[in-house]
């Protein structure tokens, strides 16, 4: 019985490397990641793992059902010890934006497998997830919006034709400006932005705020 217990703790650690390996992380181990990596975040454990489980109720960011390959339904039951997420949707879709909140700069590291490629490898095992492209929504659609400024919606142009496999986020949004800044953004700050709006008058928004414009202003689509 001792043997089969060590025999099966074993299997379960080489399946546990094998899937971080990939990038992918239980609710628990993106937590523990997060602040091994960032000891001065004051949030507890706890505390962040509801933020993480608002998010995937709030449908903001995908989660897997443990060792699945399919993002989960969001009525798929929450759970910290086999809800998986993968390391560049941790980036983008939380920690990208909700910099106020959990201040830090650090980042999950890309997989060494997906390290110096533009693009996940495709392959008949890839999981769906890898197969996920971006695009703009309509015209028409950005113009019922109405109230997003131009200068967004040419980054997002911008950074999606650059590579529609990556998702724009505000830290990517911010890098472009930051590299070439548009006349209508008038300062970047490191948790807001200033711009002049439609009549000339000088405003503010935050990168929070600026991430749910752009989950207003694009879609995914399967790239097969």
């Amino acid at each position: 019985m001792v043997y089969l217990n060590r025999k099966a703790k074993e299997e379960a650690e080489l399946e546990r490397q094998k899937r971080l390996s990939v990038g992918k992380y239980t609710a628990e181990e993106a937590v523990k990641t997060l602040l091994d990596n960032n000891p001065h975040i004051e949030i507890t454990p706890n505390e962040l793992i509801n933020y993480l489980k608002k998010l995937v109720q709030d449908g903001e960011i995908d989660c897997f059902r443990g060792g699945d390959n399919f993002i989960a339904p969001l009525t798929f039951p929450f759970r910290k010890y086999d809800t998986e997420f993968r390391w560049d949707d941790l980036n983008e879709d939380w920690l990208d934006k909700y910099t106020i909140e959990i201040r830090t700069s650090w980042r999950f590291p890309t997989p060494e497998i997906y390290q110096n490629k533009k693009s996940p490898v495709i392959s008949s095992t890839t999981q769906s997830k890898n197969l996920i492209m971006y695009e703009l929504k309509s015209d028409f659609e950005i113009i019922r919006a109405g109230r997003y400024r131009p200068v967004l919606i040419q980054t997002l142009r911008v950074l999606i034709g650059n590579d529609p496999y990556i998702k724009p986020s505000p830290r990517l949004v911010k890098e472009a400006w930051e590299k070439n800044k548009p006349e209508d953004v008038y300062e970047i700050l490191c948790d807001e932005f200033k711009y002049l709006d439609n009549n000339g008058k000088l405003k503010s928004a935050t990168w929070n705020a600026l991430g749910k414009a752009i989950n207003n202003l694009i879609i995914k689509k399967s790239s097969h």
